[in-house]
């Protein structure tokens, strides 16, 4: 079994919030993972899911959903970091509730960026997946975001890119360089990056 930690690489604590780190732009707003209501230490006779779920039923339902082979290291993952057992349960319930909307909805797992999350949470008011009642579930962001992370740090789901737009200013700067100095394109590209740098830092009124 392969387990991948969301490391403090991935989340900086602070305040009970978790960030991601850069280049990766998203933040994810929880509760506090700790508690008293701990996951309790883990034994052999436990796979790391249990320590989270505790009915037969439950473990039963989320090992046969569209993401339950990716629950036992999603689980390790949460204890790894501290996840009480109260706040665990409840990512790893979203993290079955989306995939129950995927299967319905014919979205792999590889397709869940934030189009796919984004979809799912606007289902939940009207939601009818089996076992799932409709609501507004105020947290089901914040807790299916910690999922869609887990899978992005494992590979399974690509990191979006963040999109770079050259603010006017740099493209003008750009333009003039190459009609009055006839700077080439390759040149005017390293230039572009630093102009941008620059533009973020000190405003776009110099």
């Amino acid at each position: 079994m392969r387990i991948v930690a969301l490391a403090r690489s991935d989340f900086r604590v602070s305040a009970g919030i978790y960030r991601v780190s850069p280049p990766r732009q998203l933040s994810i707003i929880a509760l506090s993972s700790r508690g008293r209501d701990g996951p309790g230490p883990f034994t052999k006779e436990k796979s790391m899911l249990e320590l989270y779920l505790r009915s037969a039923h439950g473990l039963a339902r989320a090992r046969s959903s569209l993401v339950g082979s990716y629950l036992d290291d999603f689980a390790a993952a949460l204890h790894e970091i501290g996840y009480c057992r109260r706040i665990g349960a409840w990512c790893i319930s979203y993290a079955v509730h989306l995939g129950l909307w995927a299967a319905a909805e014919g979205v792999c797992i590889g397709a869940l960026d934030e189009g796919a999350v984004s979809a799912f949470l606007a289902h939940l008011p009207r939601c009818r997946c089996p076992g799932q009642r409709a609501g507004l579930h105020a947290v089901a962001h914040s807790r299916t975001q910690v999922f869609v992370q887990y899978l992005r740090t494992a590979g399974v789901v690509p990191v979006p890119v963040q999109e770079v737009v050259t603010p006017a200013l740099v493209t003008e700067f750009c333009e003039w360089m190459r009609r009055q100095r006839g700077v080439a394109d390759t040149t005017l590209r390293q230039y572009r990056h630093v102009a941008i740098a620059l533009i973020q830092h000190i405003g776009n009124d110099p």
